[in-house]
């Protein structure tokens, strides 16, 4: 999840200022530094496309993760907490409320 957290974050950084990514070329960051610098730079309407394209996905994770919870007949505080969470993680956060949502009905 880390990496996709970093992933995420420098795409949103190359998005709002790649000229401000440190070092030569982005290279501070590594890899990972320079592309996004080169993808912010170079492809600004594709760099804005995937980050609105992000955001939509995570937040329609976090609707069918409040439906499942709904589902479940979870608590509405466990409820906003596995919404907030697969709204910050996406679908590592889905994949483990879905599989439990299943157990849950196959007893």
């Amino acid at each position: 999840m880390i990496i996709i957290a970093s992933g995420l974050g420098i795409l949103l950084w190359s998005w709002l200022s790649p000229e401000t990514i440190p070092g030569p070329y982005g290279l501070y960051l590594g890899p990972i530094g320079l592309a996004g610098k080169f993808i912010g730079s170079t492809f600004p309407g594709i760099t804005a496309g995937l980050v609105y394209m992000a955001a939509f996905l995570h937040l329609a994770e976090a609707l069918f993760a409040a439906k499942l919870c709904y589902d479940n007949k979870l608590t509405p505080k466990t409820t906003a907490k596995w919404i907030l969470q697969t709204l910050l993680f996406g679908i590592g956060s889905l994949g483990i409320l879905w599989t439990r949502s299943k157990a849950a009905k196959r007893s």
